[in-house]
Order: structure tokens, then C-alpha cells, then sequence
């Protein structure tokens, strides 16, 4: 949502945020994606590798993208609708609207923030 918006004014509503979705579900807060993908029995990232950061934590500002990164990026890109669809299986209809609302929240949290240089944003 953040680089739709601020780099082609693009404003994205209803939006399924898998992150909030299982919170809402688990309790579980600030999971990574392949943390909620083994909790909803879908293969994990494979091309995932966390101790990037450790050797540059602005892995992702480099440009231009490795093929590394790229795998990286459309692998957790191409489980999102099947994570989805599970989440949508297992959610309540009484905590659905909650989850809702959570993505609403932080889609405009993203939306209003001030982008200054690189990867640093100010709200």
C-alpha cells in the first residue's frame, strides 16, 4: 500500500492484512510470513533468509534488486491469496470485522506517513 500510494497516488482500500488477520485469529502479534504460514499448514518460503539483516540491514533498499531478492519477494508474494483464503476459513464472523478493521488501521497508518529519504519515514 505505501508504494502505491506515495509513488503513483494510489489509495488501496479493503485490504486483507495476513499479518493482522492472525493476530486477530491467534493472539499472536509481529509474526513474519513464514511463521503464519506454517501456523495455517502452507509451505514456507524457502528463499526466505532472515540473517540478511545481520549483514545489511538495508538489504532491501539495494538497488538494483538481486535475483535473490526477487525470488525472495514473489515467493511470499505467490502465497498470499492461498494464506488468505485459510485465514477467511478460519476466522469467526464475530472477529472478521476486528481483522478488518486492524488492516483498515494500518493501511492508512501507511498511507499517512511522510516518506523522506531511502527507508526512513516520518509520521
Amino acid at each position: 500500500c505505501d508504494a502505491l500510494f506515495h509513488l503513483h497516488g494510489i489509495k488501496v482500500n479493503n485490504v486483507h492484512d495476513t499479518s493482522c488477520f492472525h493476530d486477530v485469529i491467534t493472539g499472536r502479534e509481529n509474526k513474519n510470513l513464514n511463521d503464519v504460514l506454517s501456523y495455517n499448514d502452507i509451505s514456507v518460503n524457502a528463499e526466505r533468509d532472515t540473517s540478511v539483516y545481520k549483514r545489511n540491514p538495508s538489504f532491501w533498499a539495494t538497488r538494483p534488486l538481486t535475483k535473490n531478492m526477487i525470488d525472495w519477494a514473489s515467493s511470499d508474494v505467490d502465497k498470499l491469496f492461498t494464506l488468505a483464503d485459510r485465514q477467511l476459513g478460519l476466522i469467526s464472523s464475530a472477529s472478521e470485522p476486528k481483522a478488518l478493521a486492524k488492516s483498515s488501521k494500518y493501511t492508512h497508518i501507511t498511507r499517512d506517513m511522510k516518506v523522506c529519504t531511502g527507508l526512513r519515514v516520518n509520521r
